[in-house]
């Protein structure tokens, strides 16, 4: 049993499991897609100006707006000023062609191994190294690439509510106010997943249409002004309103629920010393993620080859076995040319065919490492994964 170790929950720290995550985590599908679409209703098509408002991660990948779509969106109880813990994680994936989306609960207290920090819980990945290290650990949890994420700490929807005055909800007796106090406690009160994104969706309507009044037109600079940078995400800003408009317009029926829960038989739950934790069943919990974003790459004609330039052992050998259960199609293992390679990266070589460079995107992705085009000295593979001294070793223990 690995959970007795020098990890302890912090004082006042939330730990949240499954159903916690399955109560918020529409909530922040929710609040992304407004928030992200307040702050561009000033200059939709300026991508300089929206550059001031949202600094995504550099390099940002680009959407094409056909593919499907797959974002972590992670929630603090506390501002991410305080490099709180994530207390709720969801995997959502959404499918233009079909109109449809799925929505993955990720308990924040599943029992992971955290490079560079040794085991903890997932959402103390986010303390340890920010949203990159929280995306590391879920991309090795799930064995799936997940190109964007987003966060939202407790008081962004609570602070933008407040800027617009409150929102009118209409009810079968008339209507309902709330205020920037009241309104997590309302996302949160439905008992079951569809009153949940029916809840948030009237919410979504009615914050929509607060905000769409003309008296508010002139108070939408104070609002990106204060609201600014308060999400931190990797979603290209200029294509932000593009991701709102579709989650803005998707009928909720087509929204599927699945989490990581006891019922699913992915995660057990235990408690020690007054910690509770959720034990994973990494097989099970790669085939439910698996079954709901599937591969989008055809691996026909491209050759792959994982070479250790570094002074960790074995590495190559593990990574490859780590990658093909990611549905990445290594061919080979082996040690390269020199051993004193820095960076890890995945090199594309010239004149590459377009299955072989999405398959480097995906690794990248994968391995939160850079794709370059070149030649690596020992390979004649179309994509080769080269191993630095810096590798960050994804395989949960």
């Amino acid at each position: 049993m690995r959970v007795a170790t020098s990890r302890a929950a912090r004082p006042g720290r939330a730990v949240g499991g499954c159903a916690t995550a399955a109560l918020t985590g529409f909530g922040v599908f929710v609040v992304v897609s407004v928030i992200a679409a307040v702050l561009f209703m000033a200059s939709p098509t300026s991508s300089n100006n929206a550059a001031t408002f949202i600094q995504p991660q550099s390099p940002s990948l680009r959407w094409d707006g056909k593919s499907p779509l797959t974002i972590l969106l992670m929630r603090a109880d506390q501002p991410l000023s305080q490099s709180p813990a994530i207390s709720s994680l969801v995997l959502a994936s959404f499918y233009p062609q079909s109109r449809s989306a799925t929505l993955l609960s990720i308990p924040s207290n599943l029992w992971v191994t955290i490079p560079g920090y040794g085991t903890g819980t997932l959402g103390q990945a986010y303390t340890d190294g920010g949203a990159g290290l929280a995306l590391l650990v879920t991309q090795s949890a799930l064995h799936i690439a997940i190109p964007y994420y987003a966060v939202v700490g407790a008081d962004t929807v609570q602070q933008l509510v407040s800027m617009v005055g409150g929102v009118s909800l209409p009810t079968d007796r008339g209507s309902q106010q709330l205020s920037g106090s009241s309104v997590l406690r309302y996302l949160s009160s439905a008992s079951a997943r569809q009153g949940e994104i029916d809840r948030n969706q009237r919410f979504l309507v009615a914050l929509e249409r607060r905000i769409l009044q003309p008296q508010m037109f002139f108070q939408i600079p104070s609002i990106v002004n204060s609201l600014g940078g308060s999400i931190p995400t990797n979603v290209p800003y200029d294509q932000i309103p593009t991701v709102a408009h579709a989650l803005l317009n998707l009928p909720s029926s087509h929204v599927k629920w699945t989490a990581l829960d006891p019922a699913s038989g992915a995660v057990t739950s235990y408690s020690n010393s007054g910690m509770s934790v959720m034990l994973p069943d990494w097989q099970r919990i790669r085939g439910i993620a698996q079954s709901l974003v599937p591969t989008t790459w055809s691996a026909v004609g491209v050759r792959m080859v994982v070479l250790n330039g570094s002074d960790q052992a074995g590495a190559a050998a593990r990574l490859a076995v780590w990658l093909r259960q990611c549905r990445i199609p290594v061919a080979r293992a082996g040690t390269a040319a020199q051993l004193t390679v820095k960076q890890t990266q995945v090199v594309l070589a010239p004149r590459a065919a377009s299955a072989a460079r999405q398959i480097a995107v995906t690794t990248a992705t994968l391995l939160r490492v850079p794709v370059v085009t070149g030649t690596v000295r020992g390979s004649t593979a179309s994509v080769t994964v080269l191993i630095g001294h810096d590798f960050q070793d994804p395989i949960q223990q």
